[in-house]
């Protein structure tokens, strides 16, 4: 019994509540509140670096009375009246962020008024950060121009490398004879001293400055006449070749720099002349 009495209790109390929960959809004129959104647009801050939107909502009031109604924009404020007249409409902006990496964003409204009443729409943005795209764009271009100009150089190098090699292998087995074979005296036309100067040049611009010595130590054995590249082997290649190359630059005479200078010539002092006898006056007569 007692279970049936609550039961019957909390019916009374809902046929009650049911007469106030209607009259609080009413407006102030006892029309219920009737509105629509009439459209959402989407405007960008920026093309090319798009970091914020603005958010226009129209809303119209459909019913016969004046409403009062929320409007929130992701869940943030936005601006607008606080009343809409009967049959007229009211626009509402809100600005929202966007993310700075692009892509769609999904923007929610809600817009609420007296009674309850609930309209909740939604409008997608396709954010394109153009200027990150530009951005990254040119980085790649860039970097790859690099690496390309890279491999390009070192490719260079790397034959030069090779060249010089295949000529100092070349001259090495030249030069060498077989045991108990005497090697015929050698002179510039045995050798192509052509190619000994292209090999040098090109160990210069590869930095191979031990292969420059070694030709230079060459060129020094068939022309005997490899000052110039022997002084410069000597300033700049290793100390295993620059041993050799002092020992090669002992047959040439020392440049006017470090020859010694001649002694200024010593002028012998004259002899006086021996002093002139001194002349008597003679005696004054009176």
């Amino acid at each position: 019994m007692r279970h049936f009495a609550r039961v019957f209790l909390a019916l009374v109390v809902l046929t009650a509540a049911a007469p106030s929960i209607s009259a609080a959809a009413q407006g102030a004129d006892g029309e219920v509140a009737s509105f629509d959104v009439v459209s959402i647009t989407t405007e960008k801050q920026s093309i090319w670096w798009p970091r914020s939107a603005s958010i226009v909502i129209v809303v119209r009031n459909t019913g016969g009375a004046a409403i009062h109604p929320t409007v929130a924009v992701s869940g943030g404020p936005v601006k607008g009246p606080t009343s809409v007249s009967p049959a007229s409409q009211a626009t509402y902006v809100a600005d929202v962020s966007l993310p700075w990496y692009g892509g769609p964003t999904r923007v929610f409204v809600d817009v609420a008024a007296e009674g309850g009443a609930v309209r909740r729409a939604s409008t997608s943005i396709l954010v394109v950060p153009w200027g990150l795209l530009l951005v990254v764009v040119a980085a790649f271009v860039a970097l790859g121009l690099v690496s390309r100009l890279w491999r390009r150089r070192y490719g260079r190098l790397n034959a030069l490398r090779r060249d010089i090699r295949r000529l100092e292998q070349l001259i090495i087995e030249r030069t060498t004879t077989p045991s108990g074979v005497t090697a015929p005296e050698e002179s510039a036309d045995d050798v192509d001293v052509a190619a000994l100067l292209v090999g040098m040049k090109r160990a210069r611009r590869a930095g191979e400055w031990d292969a420059f010595g070694r030709l230079a130590l060459r060129l020094h054995e068939v022309t005997r006449d490899a000052e110039t590249e022997l002084r410069e082997a000597s300033r700049r290649a290793g100390p295993d070749v620059q041993a050799e190359v002092s020992l090669a630059l002992t047959q040439y005479p020392p440049p006017v720099s470090e020859a010694p200078a001649p002694a200024p010539p010593t002028l012998e002092a004259e002899p006086e002349p021996p002093p002139s006898p001194r002349r008597r006056r003679p005696p004054k007569v009176t």
